[in-house]
């Protein structure tokens, strides 16, 4: 009998096949990702950027040909890569490109700046891709700095109107590792705009090291106006200090000669990252030692803004973002579209490594918990979170999670917090790719439409065979199952109904959704606001139809009716039988057994004395698990973890489970 029940839903199994992933949107799209490069030799240092149209470039450095090199590949909002396969090939001019970074080129294409060998010294170079793939300018890209001696870790930034401002260390006039800081403007048609071999930015007051430490990099971000503001870690004072500096449009510098300090508290500061802040200022966070000394490895995040004229806007050396116990390191900020910002980082206040995030106004308030919001903190190490707004005044957030055992490669994870500060999946994130092998280094960028795109290195194809993969992710609606019909005598009440078995979502657990109703008018409805147990109630005989309405944190909703009947006559019900109001739900639906999960079978039942067996087939047909049930309650629950009777797990695939002696049937996804 089992086997032809699946036999009928093995074609209801294809329709609804894009429930095994539906976190991750469009056709091309699935849950172990999608190619972006997997050439055999390895690609690094990755990073992304919007095309326009609700997908993404990718840029990264290859090392196909015996040295490094650049290439880049589009992906649609599909999941379909756009470029030839394996990628469209950037500069691949004798000796080594690195550290490639990329900004839109406001045309679907990109803009793309790099270190680069090849004459001896280290220099920067610059090439434009259109949309389609194309490069703009000459081939092998365009000379942005060849100056004498050393330039190093470059940074980009738009000039709101097709082209690119470039900022970067540079030891010209000075041995190494003391450098100065200059940026460079060059058009859409790859024509520099300013002094030949870059403006000064700030003279012999940066550190070049390598190889590159990313805690001294600088960071640029635009002004709103067609220039930029530079940040950096400043050495003048024989010390580590946080500077900023702002360029116009034509290459003036606007502010005091050398920069303006953002910190400089006796104790070092490291690793300062810059946003706008949509008025031709910026926010500026940064790691900081201040409180390093009083013992332990206290290292926090602090935080500044700077204005369009260079004075800073809030308390001295910064605003504390995080100062708990232990270290706090690695900070990443984006704006929160109402002139403050989000920043994320990683936290070892428990002694391993969790991630947290703060908002911050623009007046310099905090605006969430303090010391942050919890993000992750799964039994594993967090690291490395990455930031992007959200668009609605929230952002999302995505990080490495490495297992603690060391027997578990580390995967990637992502979660969405909103304005106020809520989380709005999973509590610790969603898993984004389900491949059990190495995936490491997130980047992500907006798709657009409510979404993100992120891109990551990947080792499914062994180890030290370092590919890039992409994945979309995007809050999906809650789905609301058919409600059962009720029935019940005036005067009297029903409240059998769990609400919670009626929904299913795959971003948000029962407890973060809220429910409404509407429809009802002799038919009075209370719905428990802890339990999503809804009780019916009336005085008068009336038939009525009432719609319920799920909604998530993002505000997504979904809505199902159901009938609900008051009649003098009543309803018979047979005590030796179950009586079922809705077999069978599941939750989480797929469900993984790599992470140790279990999925929770609900059975909701209006009356049963007798003992029940529940049993779960594989797709052959084959019995695989049996769950006897002595007393069934009301509301049963029971939770299986992907083994078989003998207690030996399972394969992947593609489950059914039902009630010995009834027809229905629920699918059940179990993955690696």
């Amino acid at each position: 009998m089992i086997k032809k029940i699946i036999s009928i839903l093995l074609l209801k199994v294809v329709i609804d096949s894009a429930i095994i992933s539906n976190i991750f949107a469009g056709p091309q799209w699935n849950k172990e990702g999608i190619p972006i490069c997997t050439d055999p030799y390895p690609q690094c240092e990755h990073s992304i950027i919007s095309d326009g149209e609700d997908g993404a470039i990718i840029i990264w450095q290859d090392g196909r040909l015996g040295t490094w090199d650049v290439y880049a590949q589009r992906v649609n909002n599909s999941g379909i890569v756009q470029w030839e396969a394996n990628g469209v090939p950037v500069c691949t001019a004798i000796a080594t490109q690195e550290l490639p970074t990329s900004i839109s080129d406001g045309e679907g294409g990109v803009i793309i700046v790099w270190q680069d060998h090849r004459r001896d010294n280290i220099d920067i170079y610059a090439q434009r891709i259109n949309s389609n793939g194309g490069i703009q300018w000459t081939i092998n890209g365009i000379e942005i700095c060849t100056i004498a001696n050393v330039q190093m870790y470059p940074r980009i930034t738009t000039d709101g109107s097709g082209g690119a401002i470039i900022a970067w260390i540079d030891n010209r006039s000075n041995g190494a590792p003391i450098g100065d800081l200059y940026v460079q403007r060059v058009d859409s048609n790859g024509i520099v705009q300013w002094t030949p071999g870059g403006v000064l930015i700030c003279d012999s007051s940066c550190w070049l090291e390598s190889p590159p430490n990313a805690a001294r990099f600088p960071d640029i971000t635009t002004d709103g106006a067609g220039g930029a503001i530079i940040t950096w870690i400043d050495t003048r004072f024989e010390n580590f200090d946080v500077y900023a500096q702002r360029v116009n449009s034509s290459g003036e510098v606007q502010w005091e000669t050398n920069g303006v300090p953002i910190c400089t508290d006796p104790n070092p500061q490291e690793y300062a990252r810059i946003t706008t802040d949509g008025a031709g200022g910026a926010i500026i966070t940064w790691q900081d030692f201040r409180h390093y000394s009083s013992g332990g490895d206290n290292i926090d995040i602090y935080v500044q803004r700077v204005n369009s004229s260079g004075e800073v806007q809030w308390e001295t050396n910064g605003v504390p973002i995080c100062t708990a116990p232990n270290t706090q390191e690695y900070p990443h900020l984006t704006t929160d579209g109402e002139g403050g910002a989000i920043i994320s980082w990683q936290d070892f206040r428990r002694e391993t490594l969790d991630v947290y995030v703060q908002r911050i106004n623009s007046g310099g308030v905090i605006e969430w918990m303090s010391n942050g919001v919890l993000i992750s903190n799964r039994e594993n190490e967090q690291e490395v979170p990455q930031i992007i707004s959200d668009g609605k005044g929230g952002a999302f957030i995505t990080w490495i999670d490495y297992p603690l055992s060391g027997l578990v490669p580390p995967n990637i994870y992502v979660q969405q917090v909103n304005k106020d500060g809520e989380i709005l999946w999973l509590p610790n994130g969603i898993r984004v790719c389900t491949n059990d092998s190495s995936q490491s280094y997130p980047v992500l960028i907006s798709d657009g439409i409510g979404g993100i795109i992120i891109s990551w290195i990947d080792q499914r194809l062994g180890y030290g065979k370092w590919d890039i993969y992409a994945q979309r992710v995007m809050n999906d609606p809650p789905i609301v199952d058919e409600i059962p019909s009720v029935n019940f005598k005036p005067g009297e009440s029903d409240s059998s109904i769990d609400l919670d078995d009626y929904v299913n979502d795959v971003d948000n657990t029962d407890e973060q959704i809220i429910w409404e109703y509407s429809g009802n008018t002799n038919v009075n409805v209370s719905i428990n606001s802890i339990t999503n147990i809804v009780t019916f109630t009336s005085s008068v005989v009336c038939t009525e139809t009432i719609i319920f309405t799920a909604t998530d944190p993002g505000g997504l909703s979904d809505s199902n009716s159901m009938v609900v009947t008051v009649t003098e006559v009543g309803v018979e019900e047979n005590l030796t039988t179950p009586v079922i109001t809705k077999s069978l739900q599941n939750y989480p639906n797929p469900f993984s057994i790599l992470d140790g999960q279990k999925t929770v079978i609900k059975l909701n039942l209006k009356s049963c004395n007798i003992p029940l067996e529940l049993q779960i087939y594989d797709l052959s047909g084959q019995l695989v698990k049996t769950f006897t049930i002595l007393n069934p309650q009301l509301r049963t629950k029971i939770k299986w973890d992907g083994k078989d009777n003998y207690g030996k797990k399972l394969p992947p695939g593609i489950y059914f489970c039902k009630l010995k002696g009834y027809k229905e049937t629920k699918k059940i996804i179990l993955m690696k």
